[in-house]
């Protein structure tokens, strides 16, 4: 019994078989076996139980050794290709969202997406009808690849349903619809989308099942803006009844997913349960940049859960109304 040189416990088994010429030794050892063959008179013969057993140690570890360094070799390879086809995906994902602040008549909008894994579930989009502005921030249950692919589909089922639908109600319904036939059936979106009327101050806007609420802060106030449904790609036959907001200039608006108000501190407190959101929503000044405020909101989450991992996607969106 030894040790070999990556600290593995190994077994030995010497057999011996005496005739009249000499004694046949049969050491079994992983991987094999080695046979020696030595007469009685041999001098050696007397130092045979040491020197043949460190020779079958070496032998039986440098061979395992060999064996696991083949492994591990292999392993790597798995485990470089499988990174390189989540970076893939995490460009094409990454493609799919928009870049760039949005500057339509009478709005300001900026937006930003953080994923908990290489890849995941949130979305956001921002869809230009004539007269309008169509804004959708949407969760998928589940995280990761899974998320990603079905996040995927429902932005593209989400741009399809825009060109052929007016109202964001029939909008909403022509994707639940899809979905129900598309995705499985542990699986839905929660999905907030909101329309502008680009020649009035007006906003219209419907949810499916998102209980992260839009926020309005106006006057240095903060106020949920509450419009309630169930999540697409549970019940095809529902619908979706749309809430109207009038607006104001100065008004800024927040859609936005539970990675912004669910994560929670090392004592187990959600940020939007804490009281930040608030107090840092009616800290931000009329003049600051959409962006910064995007930049700023996510970058206190963060703060508040310094000591905690993020276990979920983010995703914010901001309009600001001149």
């Amino acid at each position: 019994r030894f040790s070999d040189t990556i600290g593995h416990e190994q077994q030995q088994i010497i057999i011996p078989y005496t005739s009249s010429l000499g004694v046949l030794l049969v050491s079994c050892f992983w991987g094999g076996a080695i046979v020696f063959h030595l007469t009685l008179d041999d001098p050696v013969t007397h130092m045979l139980p040491a020197a043949i057993f460190l020779t079958l140690a070496w032998i039986g570890s440098y061979l395992r050794n060999q064996d696991l360094l083949s492994s591990f070799r292999k392993e790597k390879e798995t485990r470089l290709a499988l990174e390189s086809e989540l970076s893939d995906a995490q460009k094409i994902q990454a493609s799919l969202l928009p870049k760039n602040t949005l500057s339509v008549e009478g709005l300001l909008v900026a937006g930003r997406n953080m994923a908990a894994k290489e890849v995941g579930g949130d979305f956001f989009d921002y869809l230009q009808k004539e007269n309008s502005l169509l804004i959708a921030v949407g969760d998928v249950s589940g995280k990761g690849l899974k998320g990603a692919m079905n996040a995927v589909m429902a932005s593209g089922i989400l741009n399809l349903s825009a060109k052929y639908q007016q109202s964001i109600n029939e909008i909403m319904s022509d994707m639940n619809e899809s979905l129900c036939q598309s995705i499985e059936q542990d699986m839905n979106v929660t999905m907030i989308l909101a329309q502008f009327a680009t020649e009035k101050k007006q906003m219209i806007l419907a949810n499916a099942g998102q209980h992260a609420y839009p926020l309005l802060i106006r006057n240095g106030t903060v106020e949920l803006v509450q419009a309630k449904g169930l999540a697409l790609g549970m019940i095809p036959t529902i619908s979706y009844k749309p809430t109207t907001v009038d607006l104001e200039s100065g008004d800024l608006l927040l859609f936005m997913t539970d990675g912004i108000t669910e994560p929670r501190n090392a004592k187990g407190v959600m940020y939007e349960e804490s009281g930040r959101l608030n107090e840092v929503l009616l800290n931000i000044p009329v003049e600051m940049g959409i962006e910064e405020v995007v930049d700023t909101i996510i970058n206190d989450v963060e703060a508040y859960t310094a000591d905690e991992e993020q276990d979920d996607d983010i995703t914010l969106v901001a309009v600001r109304v001149s």
